[in-house]
């Protein structure tokens, strides 16, 4: 009994010395970490790392035994994600900064339960701090290169977003404004009658100076307005015969006399309208004429250019100015017409 007694102190002693032993000495290690930022969102701030590449750290921690092993593998490389608080958020100025890391760790002390953080290199952090503002953009429309018979407009003409301040800076005095690319959003749309299209908001703030992402935006979608004016197409209709338009009794007692000799008897005649009519033409699938009226014959006694005209159907017209076809004529009567 009094050997089991002795065994049960000797024991227990071992344990008191083991435990005063890991309150009293303490133990310093090194950690490779890389070290991510947390920002709060409701502080409206950006502080993202200034390189691309950003460095690896190494936090020199000292504590208990006990907790320096609960740290775990010590030799490989860990991700730290550390809450900058909002009292060092609100003291930095924009632009590029050093981070102070060290008064960071320490005001986050659950990251290393039961240890000190003695020092951390390198002792900063190179970082890009902004802010997210809230602005006006108007919304405007680059119209392209399609034909409208109602020219396309949006509503509403202005939305509000949230920016990031610096690049607003740049941008405040060069007219900046969301801007819709109708061309691309209406081309495939149908022709001849009205559009209302919802458009969805793309992320990009445009102004003479370049593009940036937006954070948010307000309304997220707006409505474009618009009617497209049929596509056209030009084509040229070959070897279209020249007729008169004239009375019996004046053709059978008046000749036309051209300026020009042996004058064409057809025309090359280019047109422009719907591409389905413009395919008929050409293929001949539809006839067209070129009729030259004659008026009174007294008047046309002297050369004179007289414009043809054209059977063309609806939708279609000539490309080019009509009198390019002119022909210069006049009206000779017969030596044995019949008064």
């Amino acid at each position: 009994m009094e050997r089991f007694s002795l065994i049960s102190a000797t024991v227990g002693l071992t344990f008191l010395v083991w435990a005063a032993a890991d309150q009293l000495i303490t133990e310093t290690v090194e950690l490779p970490a890389a070290i991510t930022l947390r920002i709060d969102p409701a502080a409206n701030m950006i502080v993202a790392p200034a390189d691309a590449s950003p460095p690896s750290f190494m936090i020199h921690l000292s504590g208990r035994q006990s907790d320096v092993s609960n740290l775990g593998d010590r030799a490989s490389q860990r991700n730290v994600v550390l809450t900058v608080p909002d009292a060092v958020l609100q003291g930095l100025p924009l632009g590029e900064q050093d981070l102070p890391l060290l008064s960071i760790l320490e005001q986050n002390p659950s990251k290393f339960p039961g240890c000190i953080v003695q020092g951390i290199e390198p002792p900063t952090f190179r970082v890009h701090v902004d802010r997210i503002v809230e602005r006006n953009l108007n919304v405007v429309i680059r119209p392209g290169n399609l034909d409208y018979t109602v020219a396309p407009l949006v509503e509403p003409t202005s939305v509000q977003a949230t920016i990031r301040q610096t690049f607003w800076s740049n941008i405040e005095n060069a007219n900046p404004r969301i801007a819709l690319d109708a061309e691309s959003l209406l081309k495939n749309q149908p022709e001849g009658r009205p559009i209302d299209l919802d458009v969805p908001l793309t992320k990009t703030v445009w102004s003479d100076v370049g593009e940036a992402d937006l954070k948010t935006v307000s309304p997220p979608r707006v409505t474009l307005r618009a009617t497209l004016a049929g596509r056209r197409e030009t084509g040229v209709i070959q070897a279209v015969p020249v007729r008169f338009l004239v009375g019996d009794n004046v053709w059978k007692r008046y000749d036309v006399v051209y300026r020009q000799p042996n004058p064409s008897e057809t025309l090359n005649v280019t047109v422009v309208g719907p591409p389905a009519e413009i395919a008929r033409l050409k293929s001949g699938e539809r006839k067209v004429f070129a009729f030259i009226p004659l008026g009174n014959p007294d008047a046309m006694a002297e050369f004179q250019f007289v414009k043809p005209e054209f059977n063309l159907p609806p939708g279609v017209e000539l490309a080019e100015d009509g009198t390019l076809y002119n022909f210069e004529i006049r009206l000779q009567r017969r030596p044995d017409a019949v008064p």
